[in-house]
């Protein structure tokens, strides 16, 4: 262990396979940052480390090894108060991540915050910029503040955007959920479960909110990629979606919903009862069942320029640092 991540605050876990490219783009951004980075690599050869070597990276080479072992490994080197999952192809801004820490350390009955989303992708028209979308409605101006973990669980799950996956979580509460979310994952092989099953137990274990300033950089150049799904295998080869698996609660397959309840309930940082938690996923499947993607004339009218991008967050009063936003272009742009 470096002696210098003892004075670190927060860390960012980045399991990758298969993408070395973004390995080198993520350590030229964020070694510049005063937060430490764990990668941990699925990819069958090495990455060559030491040619990029940085006092806050930290590099655990696990070739062929599943999301969920590789995830369970990093829990080994968190030493930091607050911790985050990333991507690989992703970006945090830097002001947006301490205005997090600092609420969080003055408001210690929430366990979880982040600020607002922005998409991102190569210009086809103009390689030396970048084109943005507005992604995550659902996001904007929430704060799951009820006392009742219940309560919060049904106003998260009945208008659901993930907003703990990514964000900025006490780690205490972050290693217990991940851990439990792992081993559960492992079992079932269900799209999507993981993720759920996180934001579910981290809206059950404490408050959270969401912070009017710039936080999160989503790549939207490349489909999901294997290396983002929780447990083995790529999400496109497993047989069965959550809704499917969860109509059909059938008792002889797997870990059946029932028993995935049941597993829940167990769980030390959940005070809910089993026919609680099937009620949140009720509510939950009703909305999917009203879900429908968004049309693509849509999607387009929701793309604009990097100087648009900028009037749009100043007109609906998201802060952030135009140096730091210049950084994160520089840094994707370089590498592009």
């Amino acid at each position: 262990m470096n002696k210098s991540n003892l004075n670190y605050k927060y860390t960012l876990i980045c399991p990758t396979v298969d993408r070395h490219t973004y390995l080198s783009r993520g350590i030229n951004y964020w070694s510049k940052l005063p937060y430490k980075l764990i990668y941990v690599d699925g990819t069958l050869k090495e990455f060559p480390y030491d040619k990029f070597r940085k006092d806050n990276v930290e590099y655990i080479h696990m070739p062929g090894a599943s999301y969920s072992d590789r995830v369970i490994k990093a829990m080994d080197y968190l030493e930091t108060n607050y911790v985050s999952m990333v991507c690989d192809d992703e970006f945090y801004l830097p002001k947006a991540i301490n205005k997090c820490i600092e609420f969080l350390e003055e408001n210690s009955d929430y366990n979880t915050a982040m600020g607002y989303p922005l998409g991102f992708s190569r210009s086809k028209g103009f390689k030396k910029d970048l084109s943005y979308s507005y992604i995550y409605p659902n996001i904007a101006d929430r704060c799951l503040s009820h006392p009742n973990p219940n309560t919060r669980l049904k106003s998260h799950f009945g208008c659901y955007e993930q907003c703990h996956l990514y964000a900025i979580n006490r780690s205490d509460s972050f290693k217990k959920n991940m851990l439990l979310t792992q081993q559960l994952q492992k079992e079932i092989e269900v799209r999507a479960l993981g993720e759920l099953t996180f934001e579910f137990l981290m809206c059950a274990s404490g408050k959270s909110i969401v912070l009017p300033y710039l936080y999160w950089l989503r790549c939207q150049d490349v489909p999901p990629h294997k290396n983002w799904q929780y447990g083995n295998g790529d999400v496109e080869t497993r047989p069965t979606s959550f809704e499917d698996w969860w109509i059909t609660k059938q008792e002889d397959v797997g870990c059946n919903p029932i028993e995935f309840c049941k597993k829940l309930e167990r769980s030390d940082t959940n005070s809910l009862n089993q026919l609680e938690i099937e009620k949140i996923w009720n509510i939950f499947s009703s909305y999917r069942e009203s879900f429908y993607p968004v049309p693509l004339f849509l999607k387009l009218l929701t793309k604009f320029s990097s100087l648009n991008a900028i009037k749009i967050m100043a007109f609906k009063g998201i802060d952030y640092s135009k140096d730091e936003f210049n950084n994160f272009k520089e840094s994707v742009l370089s590498y592009s």
